[in-house]
């Protein structure tokens, strides 16, 4: 048998791993002659290292997993190609629904922010009365520039309140 991680053929492969004995020096024949070529298939999916490396590890274990399930019908590439390419959709749909829970809950955040800014731009009658103002509204020191400004209010004289 060739040591050489290109020469060893693929039914090599799968006869050493249907032994107990040679199992794990299969897997690691397996993973060299093939980690790199499934390592860009990945990455062109997922496009940062980091994410491809978890992918591709990933793959690896279903690969130890159900090598020894291996029908044969295909190539064993074609196989580890199918495998890759569902464990990167899998990875990408479970990033999709992480980002879709933080967008609906940034959603929530805004719309609860807007109602409250609603209640506190609803029209005051407030006839002149700054004390009553400030008791009844929650008025940022910055809104209370605004309404100086815009009203010709004293309401900085009001602040203490």
């Amino acid at each position: 048998m060739a040591e050489n991680k290109l020469e060893i053929n693929d039914s090599e492969i799968l006869s050493l791993f249907q032994h107990q004995e040679s199992k794990e020096k299969a897997f690691a024949l397996l993973v060299k002659k093939y980690q790199e070529r499934l390592y860009w298939h990945i990455r062109r999916m997922l496009v940062t290292h980091e994410d491809t490396n978890d992918v591709l590890q990933n793959m690896f274990i279903k690969v130890w997993k159900y090598l020894s399930d291996f029908r044969q019908d295909s190539g064993l590439y074609t196989w580890l190609y199918r495998i890759a390419t569902n464990e990167s959709l899998t990875y990408l749909q479970q990033q999709k629904k992480k980002s879709t829970r933080s967008l609906s809950d940034h959603e929530n955040f805004l719309e609860n922010t807007l109602k409250n800014q609603k209640k506190d731009l609803m029209p005051i009658n407030w006839n002149g009365n700054c004390k009553w103002l400030f008791s009844h509204c929650q008025i940022s020191k910055k809104q209370s520039l605004i309404c100086d400004i815009m009203m010709k209010c004293p309401m900085k004289k009001c602040l203490k309140y």
